[in-house]
């Protein structure tokens, strides 16, 4: 079973050049500024995917302005003007979890590799790896021993048609040249469409993402924060008390004065700011259940998926994704030219999505056959 891990490293490092051509062997590097380096960080010399490019790790020491000296000599020799970039960490850590994403990843046995920089990707071979098993990786400095966060899951069988990883690749087979195009970028992209989208899907249905939670209360406490991380709006709220329970009526934070009395079987609700619910009356300890508006779904791992309604419109995230890449290509008549068909695309989930018995076109039901000419001459 291969598993790679994509060398991304380089994207937004601090970089320099060399100043003078190094023959193989040498743990003496002459470059041009050594501003960003740092003591026991790792460098890679050359681009990626490059045939001599290597990864290195500095010594100890701090780096100077004319050069930096490595623990390790070069494989390879290198021209003046190879970049060189400071990628901190020197390793891969491949992890592999027995009972798929719902599982705890662990580092496999002979699974921490040097940084293949002469690649595209570091892989790995788990001999014993099974199409049901499911990776995550990290990097790692060897000297300084600190480590990178996991990397999303990766999915022998690939991913689904409508995962955030999909997207991505059938965003970037769809461009000559996707190199300046990062991973982040594709991510950001797709969750401005889902957002748009999501809110197309509320205009047709205003409850269509809703959540749960409660806000209990004890003694006279009258207002309660909801900390539930998602929340927007309240749509609906139930007060319990005791063996009771009765709807809330919604009311402004201004449509009370301090001395008004209110009934318990009738209790009413205000918001004050964006996350503190009041309730009156408040002469006891009790529970709000609310129902309430959820912010926009968020795509952030490879595997996470489009929600159900919009699998059939994946087409269009991509063709927004590519008309950002356009964009930031300066390309902007194909940009725009996307970015409409894009529009037509919603518009064309939103009709479709609209429930026909609602706003649809209505028929009336034949259930018997109109005459022909000859039958009603017949007659």
């Amino acid at each position: 079973m291969i598993i790679r891990q994509e060398n991304t490293l380089i994207e937004d490092t601090p970089k320099t050049y060399l100043s003078a051509s190094e023959s193989a062997g040498t743990s003496v590097l002459r470059w041009k500024n050594n501003s960003g380096f740092s003591a026991s960080w790792a460098i890679q010399l050359g681009e990626t995917g490059e045939e001599k490019s290597e990864v290195l790790l500095l010594d100890t020491g701090v780096p100077v302005a004319a050069s930096g000296t490595t623990t390790a000599n070069s494989t390879f020799e290198h021209p003046a003007d190879t970049p060189i970039y400071a990628i901190k960490y020197d390793q891969v850590v491949f992890e592999r979890s027995i009972t798929g994403t719902s599982g705890v990843a662990a580092p496999i046995t002979d699974g921490t590799l040097t940084i293949q920089a002469d690649n595209k990707y570091t892989q790995f071979d788990d001999t014993s790896g099974s199409v049901s098993y499911t990776y995550k990786t990290y990097y790692k400095n060897s000297v300084l021993n600190v480590t990178t966060s996991e990397s999303d899951w990766i999915i022998p069988g690939g991913y689904s048609m409508y995962s955030l990883g999909k997207i991505k690749e059938r965003t970037r087979g769809k461009l000559l040249n996707n190199t300046y195009i990062s991973d982040d970028e594709l991510t950001d992209w797709s969750n401005e469409w889902l957002e748009d989208m999501t809110n197309t899907a509320i205009d047709v249905n205003q409850d269509y993402v809703l959540g749960t939670t409660e806000v209990a209360y004890s003694g006279t406490a009258q207002e309660g924060t909801i900390s539930a991380a998602d929340f927007k709006q309240v749509r609906r709220a139930w007060h319990s008390s005791g063996n009771s329970t009765f709807m809330m009526i919604k009311q402004d934070f201004t449509d009370f004065t301090p001395h008004e009395e209110f009934n318990e079987t009738r209790p009413f609700f205000y918001m004050k700011g964006d996350s503190i619910i009041g309730r009156n009356p408040h002469g006891s300890s009790g529970t709000i259940s609310l129902t309430y508006y959820k912010l926009n779904a968020v795509l952030d791992s490879d595997s996470d998926e489009l929600p159900v309604c919009m699998r059939g419109y994946s087409r269009s995230c991509v063709k927004w994704c590519l008309a950002q890449g356009y964009r930031k290509d300066k390309m902007i008549t194909e940009a725009e030219k996307l970015e409409m068909q894009v529009e037509m695309d919603k518009e064309r989930f939103k009709r479709e999505l609209t429930p026909r018995h609602k706003s649809g076109p209505s028929y009336i039901k034949i259930v018997e056959g109109f005459p022909t000419e000859e039958e009603m001459f017949l007659e």
